[in-house]
This record gives C-alpha cells, structure tokens and sequence, in this order.
C-alpha cells in the first residue's frame, strides 16, 4: 500500500471511529446497548428480528451433518 493510501486510510479511520473495542477489535457498543435492556426487552428484541426473518430461510440442515 502506498504511503499516502495508508495516510488516506488512517484518516478516514480517525474519522469514522468503531467505537469501543475489545482486544479483537470487536465493536463492544451492541453489547453494552443490549446489557442496559432488561432480559424480557432483549427477549422481544430477539423475537421481533425472529418475525422478520422468512419462514423458508431458517436453517434445517447444519454443514457436516447427515441429517
């Protein structure tokens, strides 16, 4: 990569932070959003993307499984 793409880079970067991260870089701003909702507002989260997911897409067969 040439110099001024990793500046390029780097800027965009310093602009667009993610936000906090764990030592994997993973974003930990959903988790710590989810932990503020109480256990029954997590749970109706969890069913209203279940809702909207469509009925033929749910997974039936696991890679690797002879079921």
């Amino acid at each position: 990569m040439e110099t001024n793409s990793q500046e390029q880079v780097l800027a965009w970067l310093a602009a667009h932070p993610y936000g906090d991260q764990d030592e994997n870089g993973v974003d930990l701003s959903l988790l710590k959003e989810n932990l503020k909702l109480t256990p029954r507002e997590r749970l109706a989260k969890l069913q209203h993307v279940l809702m909207t997911i469509p009925r033929g897409a749910h997974v039936t067969h696991r890679p690797g499984s002879n079921s």
